[in-house]
């Protein structure tokens, strides 16, 4: 029985969990919190008796990011339920203030330190899904935060476990069939990093207008940039342990 109230394992039907069992007393530093998925995730950690989460979270339209993560456990329907059944559970919460798309991502200081010293587990879940946005957005959004992330994790996170990056099953769209493997990006990513990091708002129209030129066969920007950022996951391998996870939504 967990000493919060209520058994880690209780499920419908009260089976044992090996993934909760993982999770249970870990750190995890979690992106994309306040998105549809991300809020599942802070359940389900909590749930699972993880024992903090560190949440990077942006300011949006002048609302702190602390504030926006309390209007999530206030009006989400699935927070408000299981709040009941577990005292305490804001505790387990750290917010920092971060963006995706800001060099060093826009951390404190403080708290990258904080975070080296604490993170056991990094879920990268923070993205720009809509298909319709510009190129240079989702870059700066789904590839130059994935790479902002992944430099994070592997500069001095004595305790990292795992580095778990949420991709989409059409990140290889193109593939006939997808299996558990990398594939090769549509270009270097790091190319077209360090050419959206120099441009102006002139440059940045210009490249707007290469847009498709650009994306050839792929059908949209967000399909595009996660594949470029899956790679950039793949050239990781090798300083920390990486995952990818593909869902199909």
């Amino acid at each position: 029985m967990d000493p919060r109230g209520m058994n880690l394992w209780e499920e419908e039907d009260n089976g044992y969990s090996p993934i909760a069992e993982y999770f249970h007393d870990k750190v995890v530093l979690l992106t994309g919190a306040t998105g549809f998925i991300g809020k599942i995730y802070v359940e389900k950690l909590i749930r699972c008796g993880a024992s903090e989460l560190i949440l990077i979270i942006r300011e949006k339209r002048g609302v702190p990011p602390a504030e926006r993560m309390t209007q999530i456990f206030d009006s989400v329907p699935v927070m408000k339920s299981f709040q009941r059944n577990f005292n305490n559970c804001r505790d387990r919460v750290k917010v920092v203030r971060g963006d995706m798309s800001e060099d060093g991502l826009g951390l404190d200081p403080a708290d990258v330190e904080y975070i080296r010293q604490r993170v056991q587990i990094t879920l990268h879940v923070a993205a720009d899904v809509r298909f319709d946005e510009t190129l240079f957005k989702a870059i700066q959004m789904n590839v130059k935060g994935t790479w902002e992330m992944l430099n994070l994790c592997a500069s001095g996170c004595p305790r990292l476990e795992m580095f778990v990056y949420i991709s989409t099953a059409y990140a290889n769209c193109l593939q006939g069939t997808v299996h558990e493997q990398f594939y090769e990006p549509p270009m270097d990513p790091m190319v077209l990093l360090n050419l959206v990091n120099k441009m102006d708002a002139v440059e940045q129209d210009h490249f707007e207008a290469l847009t498709q030129m650009i994306l050839g066969p792929w059908p949209n920007t967000y399909t595009y940039a996660k594949a470029l950022a899956e790679s950039l996951v793949k050239r990781f391998y090798d300083r920390i342990p990486v995952m990818i996870i593909r869902p199909p939504i």
